[in-house]
């Protein structure tokens, strides 16, 4: 089921936040449901036409968040944002935060170093004139990629 462009009428189990095209996160998704288990999944690729309020109701509302990290997660402003939102449920409503690591070291996330570490040295500069923004976007990365969650090997 596609959730682009609709509002939701209920409260979701889980929020699966996908950052890029991950048919692995889908399947998860597609389990999930099967179960019962009311999922939303938050898709940047197509998010554009729906209201950020609404993405963000459905975030804070979600008993578990589900992130997919990859190699150029932190490339996307968007990702970042989403990011905060759900760093935020975390906090103010105790919500379960579950990093998935497809095809990324853990380490790289946490430390913020190899593509991830450069994307936020673009951001540095990008954004040098709103920098407490930057911080908070590795403050949450930091948060979540030190949560337990699944290390989807490396394939090469």
């Amino acid at each position: 089921m596609d959730n682009s462009g609709i509002i939701p009428k209920e409260k979701y189990d889980v929020c699966i936040h996908v950052g890029h095209d991950h048919h692995m996160l889908r399947k998860l998704a597609f389990a999930l449901r099967s179960k019962e288990v009311k999922t939303y999944v938050d898709d940047s690729t197509r998010m554009e036409n729906c209201n950020p309020s609404i993405r963000a109701k459905v975030i804070q509302e979600a008993k578990i968040a589900v992130v997919s990290f990859s190699e150029d997660f932190a490339n996307s402003e968007w990702n970042l944002e989403q990011l905060n939102h759900i760093v935020e449920s975390k906090q103010k409503n105790n919500q379960t935060v579950i990093p998935v690591f497809h095809h990324v070291d853990r380490t790289h996330v946490q430390q913020l170093t190899g593509k991830i570490g450069a994307a936020f040295a673009v951001h540095e500069v990008r954004f040098a004139e709103e920098i407490d923004k930057v911080y908070q976007w590795k403050n949450s990365l930091r948060i979540v990629a030190n949560q337990p969650g699944w290390d989807v090997p490396l394939t090469r």
